[in-house]
């Protein structure tokens, strides 16, 4: 989907204990891709959990409704009826109390705190920036952090990250990630060789305040800066690992999401609400443990849709009835997805308005060979889909691209290099009104010059829109530019075990 329209914002990871403290690395506020196209490599299978102690909160509230419904049995009987139905509703929101609570700490209990960390990190850098003249540029940003993290996932992720840049105004940018793990059923019958679970939960949401497009919004996106508010819920139902917990098939899992983008187009305000909804049938997943770089998994009958609400896109819809993570092995591991995207209709149209829009279907696929292990890997990239615009408009890319991260202690790199070539669509049909070119290269590196000092460089540089002056997006072929700043920054971070 169009990066300028959903990207949520991440926070740093911490490092594990003993590990070399994390450094900035890039705006939070930067569209990014979504977790989906991400996946975190796998836990290493553990030994089955001992039993969780019964919840006394759970049970005094289940003897309150015991208590409360016999009180509603004396009522009756003596013919105090007013008591009685009181009594009788007062034991039933008891009894649903009882039974959400115990979910509750079924919940809390999947995934119990262990280790929290905070952060905090100062960066200032200069260079140079062409958009679309060449000048001198500047940035000044201040960001930290909070983790709490548990045996399945990060339990809790939160950041936050202020900056000063020259030309650019300040800019402000929050975001957060929740993970709730999955209740394990059963537990006393589990064993090291199977489980079974249910109700993962996973939430993220994020703010940005005149944040600035990253280059490879690819599309048709211009320079103008924007407001953009976004939140996400993902859940899967049940899970059953076997063969030593390696191997697990799970149904189904559903994700919803929403978002409200907002900026100034010559004295106006131009907005729009964006509503996403995911969900796969049933999957099929290897588990590797936390040294190799993915899991391999087989998903069934993913679906997408993608709903303006209000503002000038409009709507696509992206049918995959194929998906494949991580085939492979000793480091070489391929993706495959393939499906269809089309336009669709928006709920109040009229004929008229529907006719006057793109109608357009394309063949959409991702092809990714992935190399490595998780702190030394690349990918190449071949993909093409269909994107809306903010004007009523849809661009079908079609993009190849690599990416390269490496962390090797006292070096960080991460950086991701892209052409794509773009149809524009915005009368109706399926004739391209226009095609055109573009490419870019962005990217970060970091070198730990001691325990808390850091100094680097940012990069990006290419043929795109977020170079040229703001103008109505895809007026004209997009502009060559670049930002290249030399930064120094300090970090420091602390870690200490939750009782």
């Amino acid at each position: 989907m169009l990066c300028l329209l959903a990207g949520p914002a991440w926070a740093d990871e911490p490092p594990p204990a003993g590990a070399p403290a994390p450094w900035p690395l890039g705006d939070p506020a930067e569209p990014r891709d979504p977790p989906a196209e991400r996946p975190p490599p796998a836990p290493a299978p553990r030994e089955p959990p001992a039993a969780a102690p019964s919840s006394g909160t759970a049970e005094e509230v289940g003897h309150l409704a015991d208590s409360l419904r016999e009180l509603a049995q004396i009522a009756d009987r003596v013919g105090v009826d007013t008591g009685s139905h009181e009594a009788s509703r007062l034991a039933h929101a008891a009894e649903v109390a009882a039974g959400t609570l115990e979910l509750a700490v079924m919940v809390a209990g999947a995934n119990p705190a262990e280790m929290a960390t905070t952060y905090w990190s100062v960066s200032l850098g200069g260079g140079s920036l062409q958009a679309p003249e060449r000048e001198p540029a500047g940035e000044l940003a201040v960001s930290g952090g909070f983790l709490v993290t548990g045996p399945r996932c990060t339990m809790l992720d939160a950041g936050v990250r202020a900056s000063l840049a020259t030309r650019y105004g300040p800019t402000l940018a929050q975001s957060g990630r929740l993970c709730f793990g999955a209740v394990e059923l059963e537990p006393e019958q589990s064993t090291a060789d199977n489980k079974v679970e249910f109700l993962a939960l996973n939430a993220y949401e994020s703010i940005g305040l005149n944040v600035r497009p990253s280059v490879d919004a690819a599309a048709v996106t211009d320079s103008r800066r924007y407001a953009l508010a976004e939140g996400g819920l993902s859940a899967e139902g049940l899970r059953w690992y076997w063969h030593q917990r390696r191997w697990s098939v799970a149904a189904p899992w559903v994700a919803l999401s929403g978002s409200i983008l907002a900026r100034s187009v010559e004295g106006d305000l131009q907005w729009l609400t964006r509503v996403t909804a995911a969900a796969w049938f049933g999957e099929l997943r290897y588990h590797r443990d936390g040294r190799q770089l993915t899991d391999f998994a087989l998903r069934f009958l993913p679906i997408a849709a993608d709903t303006i609400e209000s503002g000038q896109a409009i709507n696509t819809l992206s049918l995959v009835p194929f998906e494949m993570i991580g085939l492979g092995a000793y480091g070489v591991y391929v993706d495959a997805q393939g499906g269809l995207d089309l336009t669709a209709e928006k709920d109040g149209d009229t004929p008229a308005e529907i006719a006057s829009k793109p109608d357009l279907g394309i063949g959409s696929w991702r092809l990714a060979l992935r190399l490595g292990v998780p702190r030394l890997n690349a990918q190449l990239i071949s993909r093409q889909r269909l994107l809306p615009t903010l004007d009523e408009g849809a661009v079908a890319e079609k993009r190849e691209g690599a990416t390269l991260h490496v962390d090797l202690g006292r070096m960080f790199l991460d950086g991701e290099a892209y052409r794509a070539h773009l149809r524009l669509y915005h009368g109706p049909g399926d004739v391209p009104d226009q095609e055109l070119d573009t490419w870019g290269v962005q990217g970060e590196a970091w070198i730990r010059a001691g325990r808390h000092l850091l100094v680097g460089t940012t990069v990006e540089v290419g043929r795109s829109f977020v170079f040229a002056e703001p103008a109505l997006p895809g007026a004209g072929a997009p502009r060559f530019g670049h930002l290249v700043l030399a930064q120094v920054g300090w970090r420091a971070s602390s870690t200490q075990r939750v009782d």
